[in-house]
């Protein structure tokens, strides 16, 4: 039997063009796709911790609620008392039980205050609870 032998084998190469491409349109997807939440709210002077935790959360459905230094309370950007509070937690999270809530207090705002509005959440059915700091 014969061998046959090709003097003008071909070596295959890779070329770089159409990986870069795939590359960049891989960015360019992830960067269009990726949001970013900015939650608008009061302004509150929010307590500092050292560790950098963020939880991704979705801007349309959480409900926010803000304890001020004077013990005001606002669910949504609205003033509201811990009773209504409690009547507006129960229906919503009636529809969506694991519906995610932030809870926001100042740093001068009172511990009691703070427990009280916690304690109203757990009435209400909530279990998705996240406390808002800066660092």
């Amino acid at each position: 039997m014969l061998k046959f032998t090709n003097p003008h084998k071909i070596k295959p190469e890779i070329t770089m063009a159409p990986l870069i491409d795939v590359v960049f349109l891989l960015l360019l997807f992830f960067s269009v796709t990726s949001s970013f939440i900015d939650l608008q709210g009061l302004k509150l002077d929010l307590p500092q911790t050292e560790s950098q935790n963020t939880i991704e959360m979705n801007k349309k459905s959480v409900l926010v609620i803000s304890v001020t230094k004077d013990g005001s309370i606002f669910f949504n950007k609205s003033p509201i008392n811990l009773a209504e509070l409690k009547k507006q937690l129960t229906r919503q999270l009636n529809t969506d039980p694991q519906q995610a809530i932030l809870l926001q207090a100042e740093r001068s705002s009172t511990t009691q205050q703070l427990v009280s509005v916690m304690e109203v959440i757990n009435q209400s059915g909530g279990s998705n609870v996240s406390l808002q700091t800066v660092n």
